[in-house]
């Protein structure tokens, strides 16, 4: 809850900040350095909850598939399924 609600509350603020400001050359630039912030933080996390996942080789093609299969515009709540299930029969 103390991990949600800051997070709603800036993207609150940023939306009306958009939605006020979006016309001003400024802005395209705080914007840019967000999505570059965001990126580097989505991606650290990625690496973080991967790392002791991926220390089987089964573990390891999976998320390459699904990766790949996400690239190619498949459903990402099917793939998140499918990959559940074939974890869960693959480690037993």
């Amino acid at each position: 809850m103390c991990f949600i609600i800051p997070a709603v509350l800036i993207t609150l603020l940023l939306a009306q900040i958009y939605v006020t400001y979006r016309s001003t050359p400024q802005l395209g630039s705080l914007i840019f350095g967000i999505r570059s912030a965001i990126i580097a933080v989505i991606a650290s996390a990625v690496y973080r909850l991967g790392k002791p996942v991926l220390k089987n080789s089964l573990m390891l093609v999976l998320g390459v598939l699904v990766a790949i299969l996400n690239l190619f515009g498949f459903d990402e709540i099917l793939l998140l399924l499918v990959s559940g299930a074939i974890s869960c029969f693959g480690t037993a």
